[in-house]
């Protein structure tokens, strides 16, 4: 397993935090409230709170998963060196999802600390 020296990659630390950040802003994505068209008045709802039940669901079983292939969340908090218990834990209620990502105006610095504060 290799680790990634902040040092040396610190752009490819940045874009792994990133990754487990999005997965977060994924678990809390709302449907929103759509408009019928005429046409089909309830298809297009449906299909869009379809989508975003499996997008929600895909990354909770991300953040679950015991996988530590190239990519995976373990994978991930391995070669980053991050608590994997800690952000999985912090991932699976929407207060711990609210640390991991930072409100709006903070996104970027949330995919700076994430590996000094977690």
């Amino acid at each position: 397993m290799t680790k990634i020296d902040s040092g040396v990659a610190r752009c490819d630390r940045r874009l792994w935090c990133a990754v487990i950040i999005q997965a977060a802003t994924d678990m809390d994505m709302r449907v929103p409230k759509v408009k019928p068209s005429p046409s089909n008045p309830n298809r297009n709802a449906d299909k869009l709170t379809e989508n975003i039940e499996e997008i929600r669901k895909d990354a909770r079983d991300w953040f679950l998963s015991t996988d530590k292939s190239v990519g995976a969340f373990g994978w991930i908090c391995d070669t980053l060196d991050l608590d994997y218990h800690k952000i999985q834990s912090l991932s699976m209620t929407r207060e711990g999802r609210r640390i991991l990502t930072g409100d709006d105006n903070r996104k970027k610095q949330a995919v700076e600390d994430i590996g000094e504060d977690i």
